[in-house]
């Protein structure tokens, strides 16, 4: 089975901090193989809201009690591995005491043992200078006061089929300065495109979209840096902007950066330039939320398969297999809640076989793809039908 992929999106911070009754900045995240996400820890008044159609799950709203909450993001349903994201919201009380009006203040309350009568023309006193610390707090109007009860916020499970988008293998550009890798873990895929260490590195991808259309594209990135490395997004020859690649805590651990692009229909060349001497960020794939949007070239391309050597690997469009000994080898299709869908297993011998699903076996939609030969993982990527 597939470990369960869960990846913040957007620029929002998972350690914030807001007063009494404002909003949090909104976070959102993406999910794959898995049956669903769970969420705990956040404070009355800011809710947790999933679209199963697009696989996302958004957090937002205004607390409505003071405290330090520290939630946690859980994908749910997986009998292989599971993943968290934690967050600390922190919420400041921010009720304070009404202004006084001053045209009313009750002049035989002031505290006089502290005032140098002999010294103080009480006809110049400036009433509205009364020092209001010292007002009868029992006289606050309550009713103005935010709630502080406490709002229970359920857990949230959700169908997680994933619909309407495509993903682009980015492990291995037309052309670029830096070397394809599989060495960090969590990457999804073929690997992932490791930038030259310098601030001249680069790649170009060249992708085909089915029509001409405004996307959002997510950038998955890995940077384990101390320090941002952002980098140029140039579609078509057009400057985009810069993508802000912020550290993400750990080369295995990844990330999203969104960018509004426009895609022409026909081949489009996508590329990032390093904006630090350090290069840029290690990229794995491209999301976009339309869908037709795939690499060109070989349809294999859009099924990313990680070869552990070059005497073995298998491709699903084809159903075409090449290993260079005998042995059994069993490849299964999962869909993107982790469900196994499909099937097939038999003994090769070495040089070329033929390992196809039957007609009608599988649906079109994405699917995981693992191969095995003898019981041991040889191969694992996406698979596009």
């Amino acid at each position: 089975y597939p470990d369960a992929v869960l990846t913040k999106t957007g620029k929002a911070s998972e350690k914030q901090t807001v007063t009494l009754g404002e909003s949090i900045t909104a976070l959102d995240y993406s999910y794959m193989f898995c049956t669903g996400v769970q969420v705990e820890g956040l404070p009355s008044g800011v809710s947790a809201k999933v679209d199963s159609a697009a696989n996302t799950l958004r957090i937002a709203g205004a607390p409505t009690k003071a405290g330090t909450f520290k939630f946690s993001v859980t994908t749910v349903g997986r009998k292989a591995k599971n993943v968290s994201l934690n967050g600390e919201i922190i919420v400041k009380d921010t009720v304070t005491t009404p202004p006084v009006d001053t045209t009313k203040t009750d002049t035989t309350k002031v505290d006089t043992t502290k005032v140098d009568t002999t010294k103080t023309d009480t006809t110049k006193v400036d009433t509205t200078k009364t020092d209001t610390t010292k007002v009868d707090t029992a006289k606050v109007d309550t009713s103005k006061i935010i709630s502080q009860d406490t709002i229970k916020t359920d857990t949230v499970k959700v169908d997680s089929t994933k619909k309407g988008t495509s993903i682009v293998d980015a492990s291995k550009p037309s052309e670029g300065k830096g070397t394809t890798e599989t060495e960090s873990e969590g990457y999804i895929g073929n690997g992932y495109f490791d930038f030259e260490n310098s601030k001249s590195s680069y790649a170009t991808w060249i992708i085909n979209s089915k029509k001409k259309t405004a996307a959002v594209m997510s950038i998955r990135y890995a940077n384990g840096d101390n320090s941002s490395r952002d980098m140029v997004l140039v579609v078509n020859d057009k400057v985009i902007g810069t993508v802000k690649l912020d550290p993400t805590g750990d080369w295995s651990i990844w990330e999203m950066a969104d960018m509004n692009i426009n895609l022409k229909e026909g081949q489009n060349a996508i590329t990032l330039k390093s904006t630090v001497k350090n290069g840029g960020a290690d990229v794995d794939a491209f999301f976009f939320d339309v869908g037709g949007v795939e690499a060109v070239g070989d349809k294999s391309a859009l099924q990313p398969v990680v070869h552990v050597n070059e005497k073995f690997f298998y491709r699903p469009s084809t159903g075409v297999l090449y290993s260079t000994v005998p042995g059994f080898v069993e490849i299964q299709f999962y869909d993107a809640s982790g469900s196994m869908r499909g099937a097939v297993s038999a003994h090769v011998t070495p040089g070329e076989s033929v390992l196809a699903p039957e007609q009608g076996m599988l649906s079109g939609g994405l699917y995981f793809v693992k191969v095995k030969l003898d019981g041991k993982l040889k191969q694992k990527g996406i698979y596009k039908r």
